[in-house]
């Protein structure tokens, strides 16, 4: 029994308690004959003594902000719906007490995007992705945003295709926002431009085993053919690799005038003089020579070097002192 004689609900509870009398005040505001009765009601938190009249601490009084549960002591917590909290309207000393709670500062919500205004793509906390733009509206590919209501995607290839050059439009309403041409990224990938849920995207597709990419699509690796070019007096233009026959085939032949082409086989040459079959130049005595109708240059089987070092006035043999002119054996 309590000091006022009475036999609280607890002792009904079944509890082995002994029945020494020190009690304590539970925070649920009841009184216990001792801790052990506190605990058997479930109440982990209690003070020595009874319980006493609960007087509550009214606003603008002063509080103890350790104090945080209702115990034996008369008005050491605020009134119901109060807290303790230091006022700040106090300046020359520290002083609590009990208040309004403060309601939690509301982060102010960042000023969104309009359509066609920058935007950018972020997570939640949640790992959603969102962005910047307003209510109706995303962040498109280009950075800025769009309304899903107005937005469209045209792809003429209809896809990826990496075999088919193709040019994607993306757009809002009736203007273009952007445009995309299929391209090649170094020599074996093609960069893909397609729609998807009318959004404009991209994808690096690579060419397969034996491909290159040329001009925006994976075309097969052949030969490589000089557009045009001159070769036994006749110049050749418009030529491609025919990879049926395997070699280059020009759509245009001119035989040069000359009959003879450049020495760099780009085009044709010109032909000054006639090629003797010998002659002496430069202290160098010539034989067996012929005209080359690629290059247009004289080309000889035999060089040799004049005793004397020089050619007689003609051009034709090696000097020698004494006005006899042969070649050195």
């Amino acid at each position: 029994m309590n000091s006022k004689g009475e036999c609280p609900s607890y002792c009904n509870q079944g509890c082995v308690c002994p029945d020494y009398y020190k009690p304590v005040c539970g925070s649920d505001g009841k009184s216990y004959p001792n801790e052990c009765y506190a605990k058997c009601a479930g109440v982990v938190k209690y003070t020595d003594g009874e319980c006493q009249e609960y007087k509550c601490i009214k606003e603008g009084q002063e509080c103890k902000p350790e104090k945080a549960v209702i115990t034996h002591a008369p008005q050491e917590v605020c009134c119901p719906g109060l807290v303790c909290a230091q006022d700040k309207t106090k300046l020359s000393a520290v002083v609590y007490t009990c208040q309004q709670p403060q309601q939690p500062k509301e982060e102010p919500q960042p000023t969104c995007a309009l359509e066609g205004q920058t935007c950018t793509v972020y997570q939640t906390a949640t790992g959603a992705q969102t962005s910047t733009c307003c209510n109706g509206l995303m962040c498109g590919s280009n950075g800025v945003c769009v309304n899903l209501t107005k937005q469209w995607c045209k792809d003429s290839d209809n896809g990826k295709n990496q075999y088919t050059f193709g040019q994607t439009v993306y757009g809002t309403g009736d203007k273009v926002v952007e445009m995309e041409y299929d391209k090649c990224y170094e020599e074996t990938n093609v960069v893909e431009y397609y729609c998807l849920d009318g959004v404009l995207k991209s994808t690096t597709i690579p060419c397969k085993s034996g491909e290159i990419c040329k001009d925006g699509v994976c075309v097969k690796k052949g030969k490589e053919c000089v557009y045009e070019y001159c070769a036994n007096g006749v110049f050749y233009t418009s030529c491609s690799y025919n990879e049926n026959s395997g070699e280059c085939e020009c759509s245009t032949k001119v035989k040069c005038d000359s009959g003879v082409c450049n020495k760099e086989g780009t085009a044709c040459g010109s032909v000054e003089q006639t090629c003797p079959y010998e002659y002496c130049k430069d202290g160098v005595f010539y034989t067996g020579c012929n005209l080359n109708s690629n290059t247009g240059q004289c080309e000889c089987t035999t060089l040799v070097q004049c005793t004397s070092g020089r050619c007689d006035s003609e051009g034709k043999y090696c000097a020698s002192v004494g006005g006899a002119a042969a070649p050195s054996s």
